[in-house]
C-alpha cells in the first residue's frame, strides 16, 4: 500500500486545517480530504485521518519535505497520548520523497520544490498560481467569506499536491 500525504496549515496560528491523503493498493486509488473550518476542529480531522489509515497494516506513507513530519509530531503531542502503537507505526512508515531524490537525481528545474519537479514530470495544478503562499491567501479569504468556491479550490489544490507526489 502506498500513501501520499499533503497537509495545509497556517503557520503563524500553529493550525493545520486540511489533510490530503491518496491511498493506492495497486488496484484502486482512494482520495481523502479532511477539512477543519477552525482550530476547534483540528483534532477531529486528525482523528479522521487516523481512522482512514488505521485499516492498513503494511504501507509506506510518502510526503514531500519536512512540513508533514512536523505536522505528525505536533499532532502526536497535542492529541496522541492514547494511541502509541498506531502513531509509532505512522512515524516508522513515513518516507520523505525529497530525501530519495535529492542527492541522486538532478532535475532541470530552478528548485527542488514539489511544484517545480512535479511540473517537469507532467503534473498540473488547476490554478495557474498554485503555491503554498497562494494557499494561505485562499484560506484567509475563505475565513472571511466562507465561500464554497474557495474551499473547493483549496481541496483541489491539496489533492493535486498529493497526486504530484504520487
Amino acid at each position: 500500500i502506498q500513501m501520499y500525504l499533503d497537509v495545509e496549515g497556517i503557520p503563524d496560528q500553529d493550525f493545520y486545517y486540511l489533510i490530503g491523503l491518496v491511498v493506492t493498493d495497486g488496484i484502486s486509488t482512494k482520495n481523502f480530504s479532511f477539512w477543519a473550518d477552525n482550530q476547534d476542529e483540528e483534532e477531529k480531522v486528525w482523528t479522521e485521518f487516523l481512522s482512514a489509515i488505521r485499516v492498513y497494516n503494511d504501507y509506506v506513507l510518502f510526503h514531500y519535505g519536512t512540513y508533514e513530519t512536523k505536522f505528525v509530531r505536533n499532532m502526536i503531542l497535542r492529541y496522541g497520548k492514547d494511541q502509541e502503537d498506531l502513531l509509532n507505526r505512522i512515524q516508522s512508515n513515513m518516507v520523505n520523497a525529497i530525501s530519495l531524490i535529492y542527492t541522486k537525481i538532478y532535475f532541470p528545474t530552478y528548485s527542488n520544490s514539489l511544484k517545480d519537479i512535479g511540473n517537469y514530470l507532467g503534473s498540473k495544478w488547476s490554478q495557474g498560481n498554485a503555491s503554498g503562499l497562494q494557499s494561505l491567501v485562499w484560506r484567509y479569504r475563505w475565513q472571511n467569506t466562507k465561500g464554497e468556491k474557495l474551499k473547493q479550490i483549496l481541496l483541489q489544490y491539496n489533492l493535486e499536491d498529493c497526486l504530484a507526489l504520487k
